[in-house]
This record gives structure tokens, C-alpha cells and sequence, in this order.
């Protein structure tokens, strides 16, 4: 019996640091619904959290893909600028299908320039929209990037431009806790296993930068400290029973 305090400090220690981490996963997440890019289920998808965040609450929809996949654009709204498919590894493709293959109503439609660009979410009663930006808009969060080059230009003595240098910027991985205000569309939104996206109310009269964070839906904070010291508990009763 000497060691059951130990294993209940542990158990409750553990439970602590999970409910304090500053980073998910999307093992981590409460998944409401999932989509997926393809009909099969391969083992080896890639995976990707969409975080709709309705102010009161927030929901998270889960997003599967393979390497190669490609998602067919509503006939309607393509028109033929845009093309059939769009890249399965995109922000665009997980909209659409999460609007497609689940509870989440996503409206949108193609701009002639920007192509495509969400209007409006809906699910479980709860509803956010933009106006046109005339009193509110949707604000786009990031968490992860792809990796990229930077190309660094500069003009030699005649005023011709080369390219001087090209520099590396590795991937930064997704977390869900950690957001940034995306700069581009869904559209532009290249995705990674792991990645986040986040969506949430914003309000004009706050500014045209995001403000808003989308909040992860998790576990509750104390589920698996209890959970911990329940199975310590357990322990420590086959313990007794092995000495008496």
C-alpha cells in the first residue's frame, strides 16, 4: 500500500499537464462530425481540424485526405473559371466537403478574382455571417503553416532585377491553440496532417483584423485527472486484495 499515494500524485499530476497543454492535435480535439476527400478509409490520411467558433460555442470538424485527391467544385459556382476540382489539400476542399458530408452548413460562393469565399456557418441552432463587410465579416484563423521559399530579389548596377538569394522557411505545425489571421482564402490554404483552421464573428467596428480567437473544443479540463485517480483507485483496491 506504500505506493498508492505516489501513483494517485502521478495520476492527478498527468491529468493536471493535460489540461494545461498548449497544444492539441486532433486526437486531442472533441470532433463533432468527420469528411473525407474519397470514399476509402487508408489508414495513412492525412487529417485536419476546421474550428467554428459561434461566440457562445464552438465546434470542431474533422477532415481527412490523401496525397493526390482532388474535390469536385459545385457545377453552379465554378462557371468554368475556376476549374472542376479543387486540390484536396486545401481549406477550400475541407469546406466543402465538411458542408457536403456533414451537419455544418457552410454558405459561400466564388468571387470572379478571389474565387472561393465562405458567407456564413450554421450548426446545432448556432449561426455566424458576414454582411458584406458592412457591419461584420468571418474571420480566418491559422494554426500551422506549410513550408516555403522565399525569394530575395535585388537590382544589380544597371537596374536589372535576379534573383539573390532563396531562402527556406520549414513548417510550422498546427496545434489549435496557437492562431494567426490568415492573410489569404480558403482557397489559397495549403494543409497539412495535423493543421487547424479556425473561423469566428467579427464585427467591423472592432477593425478588419480578426480579434475574435476561435476556442478548441476539448475535453473537460478535470475528465482526465478524474479518470487518472479513478484507475489509481483500481490499482490500489488489487493491491489490497493481493496482501489481505
Amino acid at each position: 500500500m506504500k505506493k498508492l499515494p505516489c501513483v494517485l500524485l502521478a495520476a492527478s499530476a498527468f491529468g493536471f499537464s493535460l489540461s494545461q497543454a498548449a497544444a492539441y492535435t486532433p486526437d486531442d480535439v472533441v470532433v463533432s462530425d468527420w469528411a473525407r476527400s474519397a470514399a476509402d478509409t487508408a489508414a495513412e490520411d492525412a487529417r485536419a481540424v476546421c474550428v467554428v467558433d459561434f461566440g457562445a460555442v464552438s465546434y470542431a470538424f474533422g477532415y481527412a485526405w490523401e496525397a493526390g485527391d482532388a474535390v469536385t467544385r459545385p457545377a453552379s459556382t465554378f462557371a468554368g473559371t475556376f476549374g472542376a476540382t479543387a486540390d484536396a489539400a486545401t481549406g477550400e476542399a475541407m469546406l466543402l466537403c465538411l458542408d457536403d458530408q456533414t451537419g455544418l452548413d457552410v454558405g459561400y460562393h466564388y468571387h470572379d478574382t478571389l474565387g472561393f469565399a465562405a458567407d456564413s456557418f450554421g450548426y446545432a441552432g448556432q449561426s455566424i455571417a458576414s454582411d458584406g463587410w458592412v457591419t461584420t465579416y468571418l474571420g480566418y484563423w491559422i494554426s500551422g503553416a506549410p513550408a516555403w521559399d522565399e525569394q530575395i530579389w535585388a537590382q544589380d548596377g544597371e537596374g536589372n532585377w535576379y534573383l539573390a538569394d532563396t531562402i527556406h522557411h520549414d513548417a510550422v505545425p498546427g496545434d489549435g491553440e496557437n492562431w494567426t489571421p490568415s492573410g489569404f482564402g480558403a482557397a489559397g490554404r495549403v494543409l497539412e496532417d495535423g493543421f487547424f483552421d479556425g473561423w469566428s464573428q467579427e464585427s467591423v467596428a472592432s477593425g478588419y483584423t480578426p480579434v475574435n480567437v476561435p476556442t478548441t473544443p476539448t475535453p473537460e479540463p478535470g475528465t482526465m485527472a478524474v479518470l487518472c485517480v479513478g484507475v489509481a483507485g483500481l490499482l490500489g483496491r488489487r493491491r489490497t486484495r493481493r496482501t489481505t
